[in-house]
């Protein structure tokens, strides 16, 4: 997750429908873990443009992007 935004994103991470992590990304940097390919990952973002982002897909990389006051999230390309 890579933060492409001007502005600090938090989320928090859910694996296997638990809390697992709350992220807090500033602009410019990133954020990594690495997970089983069996685990189901969603983020849900403050200030976001969805609820609830995911179940993430593995092996492709996302970013925060702006849409508008809000963020989202989507794969980088």
């Amino acid at each position: 997750m890579t933060n492409t935004t001007d502005r600090i994103v938090e989320c928090t991470m859910v694996v296997d429908g638990m809390t697992r992590t709350y992220l807090r990304v500033h602009p410019g940097k990133a954020y990594r873990e690495d997970f089983g390919a069996n685990r189901s990952i969603q983020l849900v973002c403050m200030r976001a443009k969805q609820d609830v982002y995911g179940p993430l897909t593995f092996g492709v990389d996302y970013q925060f992007v702006r849409d508008g006051d809000r963020v989202a999230v989507a794969a980088a390309p």
